[in-house]
């Protein structure tokens, strides 16, 4: 079981996809703008005593919706609107006239309404505004003036910071007031279509990126010009600029603010049509929530979502090209489309069914017990159900501790409580829902106060820090090591102090800061006991800082504008991010004193940067330089890299030789590292989050141009399905991509001898191309099918509750493969012992999972079985068999013994039933907590695609002049078999890591394949 921690809230809102910012980044940003909670911003306010009636506005019609289960939630539709007023000032409260104030409605409580148009407004001379036909959901509101930056409204209520307000039908919220400050950055652009031509009145917003902290960060809104322009006042630093009017997919780019020039092009909006159905009955479904389930798709922003009309029928528009899997909801229903439905630029859809089974209606309270008199609601936290291997269902905690589920579907659901700064029970009575589902209403969750840990944040020179990252994490008593821990992390408040509270007793590490994020914090953790009481009075000083600042250029002197830069400090995992400007400028604030090796970088990926080179380098060369950095100074670095003068042009045919119009063509320059496998440009180049793909014109014409010298992958692929790949392409050459017509594979999920599943997942996937196609079925007899699939060689998984199964399928193009039958292997039970390599004695504390390509894993265990005890054994229940990786890592915090996590491939057969994985050797580990090892001095190839884990080797690809293996007895294409006498091939291979991560002036024995031993020396950490 993972420990307690209040940080484990998932999105309510993500961003659509675009042309200038791929998918990717829209679930990363999403994730990472999601800072405030639904509940409680309303309820905990005094001045909401002062709250009168507002006019309702208009509402809109529910008649002939589902009967809603006896509770206390709203119909949306026809509740009275809520209104906000109140001032925007400046910090030393002067009045400002003029202001911008914008209402952001949390979507995703909206249950398929659509805010078509943020509604705004400006204040007058005495700041004033007031906002009216509001929905009564929980709100932000923004503000935003001319040289201000913006901000939106926060406050500390109960010890608790609220960014929403929780507004109520028919009321209006008093004494919303908002401080701007000083100091606004100006952003310019212009939005357009794919034809480049000006797009009028489109809305645009501008806030800061997901790198940027701050609790009161606000957005900015305008909108275009008749030329298409915008000018709208920011924060500055790194910005997200997104921009959405009707008839178009949204769309996202980011950007520096001041200095960089944004262009925007949005792409003509896809639509989604269909109905939902009763699935007994077959009558159309009023009512009902359906969100478009796309796989980057904006889940809970309601831009991908709708709400049925009488018939049941919905309409989904302003998505962008792509794979949808919709799904239905409402308060007695719940059900999803059969198959994918795949949606190329511009296409509507023809009508989807969506079968909608009954489902339960629960509602529920969370409240803080106490010995002395009534329970108070909890403020703000989220409740779980989860039924392993089939449904789960996860919703915030609202107002007066509220809780509220629709349709879950029939089954025993565990249930999992958070709420903030209490401790939680270990475990709730379970959740059962009959096969005939009736609303359960009235449940009430208990959660109680814990031990609290209490302090200040202060800077170098003794000032308190506002907005730091404190988090207390449990340190594992080994003599404990299956007993329950509990972590948790707060941010400082303005006067420097924090308050960490739901703890159990026990040794804690206090850490400080976020240095992923480029918060640098103490390099040492405080240890805080706990035992029988709170602990008050820590103080935990933050180091100091310094400023990283420079250019970037070309070999001929231009600027390169619109780069990553990366600061990483010397010898630890901690960097500092920034984008440059137009004129290729670029500021790092608060960076760690010390060395920091600092380098631009192109495309960013789910797998991380690609370096931008230095002229005349290669990959094989270290890039970027290094700098000192001092406290409260600047450093000065500027930053050549090679020119990006090159183009690529070409067309995009179908296999008949006409051109594809409608197909995105990105490019990926392919690694000229030794040893590098070509499947890193084709995994990167879909997992590019900020490439910019152009479009094909109407003679499939395409060119790309701004590249460097070197060979390309470029792909070519339609948003709805379908997609061309060539590889080694050189810039200025013209390629030809053929897309040959997509192919289909469908079958049938079988349990022998039993009922097919309700629930399972697919997975489709070709190593060798890096194509993966993936989708999950309800209720559908165990009939699968998947579209568009591109021919290749396929290995076909499921997963379910029954069991998992693997075939190997091969796809021609434009074939389709019918009648594949996958049986179900039953689930088995594992078990093993974690000892350590060295000495072999048991290692107590380690949590052991289960990976598999099938998306199969173990199931939770409530005993926390899947913990190594005292005898270093543990147990896992309803395994996959199959191809799996054994992953062990450790929870608990501390520095003594620290074991390193590990991966061990196995293959684990379908019978017995129980098995036993024997001895899993563990690597202490030899370096601390984010400390980074020193250089070998050499790299190794890259695992080529398709090669089973089990049998991967570990072989020198190159070896750098002047470093610590040069010199040496190593050549390249030696393998590597062992390091200090343990093994680092095979299923071994993930030990490399663990047994090379080390301290400079190591000397480590290299044991290579013919019987040759290197004694190597490590290096300086680069």
């Amino acid at each position: 079981m993972a420990p307690d921690s209040k940080d484990s809230q998932p999105p309510e809102s993500r961003r659509a996809l675009s042309v200038a910012l791929l998918a990717g980044l829209a679930l990363v940003v999403g994730l990472a703008l999601w800072m405030a909670r639904g509940g409680g911003g309303g309820g905990g306010d005094e001045r909401s005593d002062a709250a009168v009636v507002a006019d309702s506005g208009g509402a809109g019609n529910r008649s002939g919706a589902d009967e809603r289960a006896i509770g206390s939630k709203p119909d949306l539709a026809t509740a009275a609107k809520a209104a906000v007023s109140g001032t925007v000032r400046d910090p030393e409260g002067r009045a400002i006239a003029d202001a911008q104030v914008c209402a952001m409605p949390n979507q995703g409580r909206l249950e398929g309404l659509r805010v078509r148009e943020l509604p705004c407004t400006t204040t007058g001379p005495d700041g004033y505004y007031r906002l009216e036909g509001l929905w009564p959901v929980p709100t932000a509101v923004h503000a935003s003036a001319a040289e201000h930056q913006p901000r939106r409204w926060v406050e500390q209520i109960d010890g608790r910071w609220e960014g929403q307000l929780e507004l109520v039908a028919g009321q209006t919220r008093e004494h919303v007031d908002i401080v701007l400050p000083a100091g606004g950055a100006l952003v310019e652009g212009v939005i357009k279509d794919i034809a480049g031509g000006a797009i009028e009145g489109a809305e645009v917003q501008v806030e800061g990126s997901w790198m940027v902290r701050g609790r009161a960060r606000g957005s900015a809104v305008g909108r275009t010009d008749a030329e298409g322009a915008f000018a709208i006042w920011a924060s500055p630093g790194d910005v997200m600029v997104s921009a959405r009017i009707e008839g178009y997919a949204e769309g996202s780019t980011p950007a520096r603010a001041p200095g960089e020039f944004v262009e925007l092009f949005l792409t003509p909006e896809s639509v989604l049509v269909g109905r939902v159905v009763h699935a007994r009955t077959g009558e159309g479904v009023a009512g009902a929530t359906v969100d478009s389930g796309g796989r980057f798709a904006p889940a809970g922003s309601g831009l991908g979502t709708a709400r049925t009309d009488e018939q049941g029928n919905f309409r989904i528009d302003g998505l962008a090209p792509g794979t949808f899997k919709p799904t239905a909801e409402s308060d007695s229903l719940r059900g999803e489309a059969a198959e994918q439905v795949h949606l190329g630029l511009g296409e509507t859809s023809s009508p989807v069914e969506i079968r909608a089974h009954p489902g339960a209606y629960v509602e529920g309270q969370v409240v803080i017990a106490s010995a002395t008199g009534e329970p108070e609601p909890c403020a703000g936290g989220n409740v779980s159900l989860n039924m392993d291997h089939q449904e789960s269902y996860w919703q915030p905690i609202e107002a007066e501790g509220m809780v509220r589920f629709r349709g879950v579907l029939p089954g025993t659901y565990r249930v999992s409580v958070s709420c903030s700064d209490m401790l939680s029970e270990e475990t709730y009575a379970e959740l059962e829902v009959g096969t005939e589902p009736e609303a359960l209403v009235g449940l009430v969750w208990e959660v109680r106060e814990g031990l609290a840990i209490r302090g200040e944040v202060v800077d170098s020179r003794g000032e308190p820090v506002d907005e730091v990252r404190v988090v207390a994490r449990a340190i594992q008593d080994p003599e404990a090591a299956k007993a329950r821990t509990v972590n948790q992390g707060a941010e400082s408040n303005p006067d420097g102090s924090f308050e960490l509270g739901g703890l159990l007793p026990g040794r804690y590490e206090l850490d400080a800061g976020e240095g992923w994020r480029g918060q640098a914090g103490p390099e040492e953790p405080t240890i805080i006991e706990l035992e029988g009481g709170d602990v008050s009075g820590v103080r935990i000083e933050m180091p100091a800082t310094g400023t990283v600042r420079g250019v970037v250029v070309d070999e001929n002197e231009r600027p390169v504008s619109g780069a990553s830069v990366v600061a990483n400090q010397t010898g630890a995992y901690e960097a500092s991010r920034g984008r440059t400007d137009d004129e290729g400028r670029f500021e790092l604030l608060g960076v760690r004193v010390g060395e920091v090796r600092v380098e631009a970088q192109a495309s960013a990926s789910f797998f991380g940067g690609q370096s931008m080179r230095a002229p005349g380098t290669t990959d094989d060369d270290v890039q970027g330089e290094v700098v000192a950095v001092r406290a409260d100074a600047v450093a000065e670095v500027r930053l050549v890299v090679e020119s990006r003068d090159g183009r690529i042009q070409g067309r995009v045919v179908d296999q008949d030789g006409g051109p594809v119009v409608d197909a995105f063509v990105e490019v990926e320059r392919m690694s000229d590292r030794a040893g590098a496998s070509m499947a890193q440009a084709r995994r990167r180049v879909r997992w590019s989050w900020d490439s910019e793909p152009v479009l094909t014109d109407p003679d499939g014409a395409f060119e790309i141009g701004e590249l460097a010298e070197g060979r390309f992958l470029v792909r070519a692929h339609r948003r709805g399905g379908g997609e061309a790949v060539v590889e080694g392409v050189e810039v200025g050459s013209t390629v030809e991509l053929v897309i040959e017509s997509p192919g289909e594979l469908a079958g049938t999920v079988i349990v022998e001898g039993g009922e097919p599943p309700e629930r399972f997942e697919l997975v489709v996937r070709d190593a060798e191309q890096g194509t993966r196609y993936t989708d999950s079925f309800l209720r559908t007899g165990g009939a699968w099918r998947l579209s568009r699939v591109s021919a290749g060689s396929y290995e076909v998984s499921v997963s379910s509750a029954q069991g998992t199964a693997t075939t190997e399928v091969e796809l021609g193009a434009g074939e389709v493969r019918e009648g594949i039958e996958l049986r179900l292997s039953p689930r088995i039970e594992l078990s093993g012992r974690l000892v350590d390599i060295d000495s072999g004695e048991p290692v107590p504390g380690g949590t052991v999972i289960i990976r598999s390509r099938s998306r199969g894993r173990a199931a939770p265990d409530p005993d926390r079985g899947n913990v190594s005890g005292a005898d270093g054994r543990f147990v896992l229940h309803e395994v996959p068999p199959g191809q799996v990786m054994v992953t062990v890592f450790f929870r608990g915090a501390g520095q003594e013994g620290r074991y390193t996590s590990g991966n061990v491939a196995r293959t684990i057969e379908p019978e017995p039933l129980e098995q036993d994985l024997g001895d899993i050797e563990l690597v202490r580990a030899r370096m601390g907590p984010g400390e980074r090892g020193g250089d070998l001095g050499f790299t190794l190839e890259s695992r080529k695609p398709g090669v089973d884990p089990g049998e991967s080797k570990q072989i020198v690809a190159f070896i750098r002049p002047g470093g610590p293996a040069a010199g040496t007895e190593l050549a390249v294409g030696d393998v590597i078999e062992r390091v200090d006498g343990h093994e680092v091939g095979g299923e071994y291979v993930s030990r490399w890591y663990a047994l090379t991560q080390v301290a400079p002036g190591t000397t480590l024995s290299l044991g290579v394949a013919g019987g040759k031993t290197v004694e190597l020396v490590v290096g300086e950490a680069l």
